[in-house]
């Protein structure tokens, strides 16, 4: 595992926290923003959007012809595909929009509808059940620690991120012309620092 050991300031924002500066035409934000805890992810990690799950369902009730055995059978004019996301997903975004609503209010007028440049984007993820107690140590005094497995960086975590920011911080993500430095680590105090440059 790749370790580094050097002073970054960003790396370990204060938690919790906004920042908004303006200069000219263009307004920095900073915000740090907390994952619920929940099953499968008990330390509040970072969570990736996953790919649209489907399933076969009847399209309405009193459907189907049931067979003997019990089982129900249905003609393929009375199926339809119903696409959608885990419901853990919906949650952990109305938590993080929930975040930023109040982190933002009176701060934010109205979205930013002009570039939106991506300048930091670190995911903070907790230390591995492996790690010794001295890296954990060390980790908390600044060592940055990379995590290089899954999720993916930029297809499924900033997503999630960039749907939860859309409509509150910037109109959508369509609006995002520029990223510059994204990456993913391990933190005694999981989460997302993201700084934006808004026009």
């Amino acid at each position: 595992m790749q370790q580094t050991l050097f002073p970054i300031p960003e790396k370990e924002p204060e938690r919790k926290r906004i920042s908004i500066d303006k200069y000219d035409q263009w307004t920095e934000i900073k915000l740090f923003l907390e994952y619920p805890a929940g099953k499968g992810n008990p330390n509040g990690d970072p969570v990736a959007k996953q790919s649209v799950r489907s399933k076969i369902m009847p399209r309405g009730k009193n459907l189907g012809i049931r067979a003997k055995n019990g089982e129900l059978y249905y003609k393929l004019s009375d199926l339809r595909v119903s696409h959608y996301q885990p419901a853990y997903l919906e949650h952990v975004k109305k938590i993080l929009k929930d975040q930023i609503y109040l982190l933002t209010n009176n701060k934010i007028n109205k979205p930013f509808e002009n570039e939106v440049h991506v300048l930091q984007l670190c995911f903070y993820f907790s230390p591995l059940k492996s790690f010794s107690n001295r890296k954990i140590e060390e980790i908390k005094a600044g060592l940055i620690v990379r995590k290089t497995t899954k999720p993916d960086m930029m297809d499924n975590l900033s997503k999630i991120l960039f749907d939860s920011l859309s409509g509150i911080v910037f109109k959508d993500d369509g609006c995002i012309s520029y990223a510059q430095e994204v990456e993913k680590l391990y933190s005694t105090t999981p989460g997302v620092f993201v700084k934006l440059l808004c026009k």
